[in-house]
C-alpha cells in the first residue's frame, strides 16, 4: 500500500533524455499504438537528442501520466492551405494522457508546458493539428487559448483536421 506522501505528492516533470527516451517510448506505447515500437523508439531519440525537438513527462512518483513532444520548425501540411501570421511558431507535434490520468489537469499542464519551452526559445506561439472528431482535444486546446484557423482531409487517414493557433 501507498504511504499518504506517495498519494499526495504532486505531479513531476522529467526532459525525455536520451537516458530516459525509453519511458517515452513505453508510454507512447500504452497511449497511441499507432507506430511500431521500433518506429516510437526512434521518434523518441529524436525527441530526446535533436536540437529544435523537446519531449517531456509528467509523472507522480514511478507512474508516467501524460507527455508532450515539441518542435520549433515545421511546415504546415499543404492541405491546410496557406495561412496568414503563422511565422516564428513552434509546432505542437504529440500530447497524451494516460486514461486513468485523464480530467486532472494533466492535458493543460502539459500544453503549458511546451508553450513556456517554445516561448523560452523565441517563438512567438506554437500551432498544432487535431482530428475534428476528437472533441476532448478540441475542448483542451480551446480552453488553453487556441483559435482554429484551417480545417482539411488528411490524406492519409482520410479524416477531417483541424490546424489551430495560440500567440504568445
Amino acid at each position: 500500500m501507498k504511504s499518504s506522501e506517495q498519494i499526495d505528492r504532486e505531479p513531476e516533470l522529467d526532459e525525455v533524455t536520451l537516458d530516459n527516451a525509453n519511458d517515452l517510448t513505453q508510454l507512447r506505447l500504452t497511449i497511441d499504438n499507432n507506430k511500431t515500437p521500433e518506429e516510437l523508439k526512434k521518434e523518441s531519440e529524436k525527441f530526446a537528442s535533436r536540437e529544435g525537438y523537446k519531449a517531456f513527462i509528467v509523472r507522480k512518483g514511478e507512474s508516467p501520466m501524460g507527455y508532450v513532444q515539441v518542435k520549433l520548425e515545421e511546415e504546415l501540411p499543404p492541405e491546410a492551405g496557406a495561412i496568414e501570421g503563422l511565422e516564428n511558431m513552434a509546432h505542437l507535434a504529440r500530447i497524451g494522457v494516460v486514461e486513468e490520468c485523464r480530467g486532472q489537469g494533466i492535458g493543460p499542464k502539459l500544453l503549458a508546458i511546451a508553450e513556456k519551452w517554445a516561448h523560452d526559445e523565441g517563438k512567438a506561439g506554437m500551432w498544432l493539428g487535431y482530428l475534428v472528431s476528437n472533441e476532448a482535444a478540441a475542448r483542451l486546446y480551446e480552453g488553453a487559448g487556441y483559435e482554429d484557423v484551417a480545417e482539411f482531409t488528411d490524406p492519409l487517414k482520410g479524416k477531417l483536421r483541424r490546424i489551430t493557433v495560440k500567440r504568445f
